[in-house]
């Protein structure tokens, strides 16, 4: 039943500093508190880039410069009792 069904597409960045440290966001104690990349959910109409920026800014206050997309990950899991199709965009940035 296409009900059951969801597709979600985020954008997600490596980013380094001038010292090539990782930035990286800690999620909140009900979604983990597990560390991860900074990124998140491109919204309907959204450039990914344009979402992934948002995305940074919204985590960390800080601006991304020079994006490279890295890779693309597609995979479905079921989540909750719904078939979940992630599509996660990876780019390589820099801290502006």
């Amino acid at each position: 039943m296409a009900s059951d069904r969801r597709q979600r597409i985020a954008a997600y960045a490596v980013l380094t500093d001038i010292r090539d440290r990782i930035l990286l966001v800690k999620a909140s104690p009900e979604d983990s508190g597990r560390w991860f990349v900074p990124g998140g959910g491109v919204r309907f109409g959204e450039d990914p880039e344009a979402g992934l920026r948002r995305e940074v800014e919204e985590e960390t206050g800080q601006i991304v410069a020079d994006l490279e997309l890295t890779r693309v990950l597609s995979d479905v899991i079921k989540h909750e009792g719904i078939d979940l199709h992630s599509i996660r965009i990876i780019y390589r940035a820099t801290l502006a």
